[in-house]
């Protein structure tokens, strides 16, 4: 349900920006929302305060952005950034479900085998 409040509540609020203050959908329109949205859902793994925390990050990122360019870096490095942490947050996720995945396993194993040798033991 998370999912469904948050991106109802994205769509009302990118709707007053592009009906109040623009009035039609235009080349100004702010482009890449829908994937810093989904970016930091992914980095929240979908939980409110989780997604608080993400969205902040990104939020924070995207003021700097304006620095690095008054600096003559150019602004999509901040876009390049944001991509690597989504990248190593999806690797990470993967690594630590697998490790979750085989040890979980393990200890099944590991059970099985206690409740094995304890029958033999009382026949």
């Amino acid at each position: 349900y998370t999912m469904v409040i948050s991106g109802g509540a994205a769509g009302l609020v990118g709707m007053s920006t592009m009906l109040g203050k623009l009035g039609a959908y235009t080349q100004d329109f702010p482009r890449g929302i829908g994937f810093a949205g989904i970016a930091v859902a992914l980095l929240g793994r979908n939980h409110p305060i989780g997604m608080a925390l993400g969205a902040l990050l990104f939020g924070i990122m995207d003021r700097a952005a304006l620095v690095l360019k008054l600096e003559g870096i150019p602004e999509e490095i901040v876009v390049i950034i944001q991509g690597v942490i989504v990248l190593a947050v999806v690797i990470a996720y993967e690594i630590v479900g697998r490790w979750i995945a085989k040890r979980e396993v393990r200890a099944a194993a590991e059970a099985l085998e206690h409740l094995e040798g304890g029958a033999e033991v009382a026949a």
